[in-house]
């Protein structure tokens, strides 16, 4: 299974980012399928992609609308159901769905990262599976990068403080970021 959906979403720039097996998961919300298959993107690849398609999108969400036309079609051809990161409320926990893969670790910033990719991955979508897939065994065992970082400059970065390992202060974060038309994120 997992080669036919690589097949289906490597030429739009995506990839399977890991597979869990549903029952396993805390909240238990899917008790008719037993496996998902995280699907995302790392680095740019999908970016690419992206933005060669957005004249015909819209301007609301395009990533989400995008997203969903892809995910949707392969959904359909492989007869199963797939759900959204930005569906909700009530959203589903995707970050705690790719810790349990084996593959991501919680990082001090509070998302997931990657030994391989670091913090450049965003997680597009999960489809359900009724069959119980499981993943190779060579898929774990990797360690978080955090683990060595002495330093934690990730909590460092932000001009205005935003980040420390118990908290994320949005509204400081948004001030900074409304405080001047156009201002990007420094951190």
């Amino acid at each position: 299974m997992e080669k036919k959906i690589n097949n289906m979403i490597e030429k739009h720039g995506l990839k399977i980012l890991g597979l869990s097996n549903v029952n396993g998961l805390p909240e238990n919300m899917f008790n008719e399928y037993k496996s998902m298959y995280l699907i995302g993107n790392q680095g740019a690849s999908m970016e690419i992609i992206f933005e060669k398609g957005l004249i015909d999108i819209g301007k609301k969400n395009p990533l989400d609308t995008w997203t969903r036309g892809v995910l949707d079609d392969i959904s359909a051809s492989l007869d199963c159901p797939v759900v959204y990161p930005f569906e909700g409320p009530p959203y589903y926990p995707f970050q705690r769905w790719a810790v349990n893969t084996g593959l991501y670790f919680l990082s001090p910033l509070k998302l997931i990262i990657s030994p391989h990719y670091g913090l450049w991955q965003g997680l597009r979508g999960a489809l359900l599976f009724e069959e119980d897939f499981r993943p190779p065994a060579d898929m774990h065992g990797e360690t978080s990068p955090c683990e060595t970082c002495r330093e934690r400059s990730c909590l460092k970065t932000c001009p205005v403080s935003a980040f420390s390992e118990e908290r994320y202060d949005v509204v400081g974060c948004a001030r900074y970021l409304d405080s001047e038309p156009g201002k990007e994120c420094a951190a």
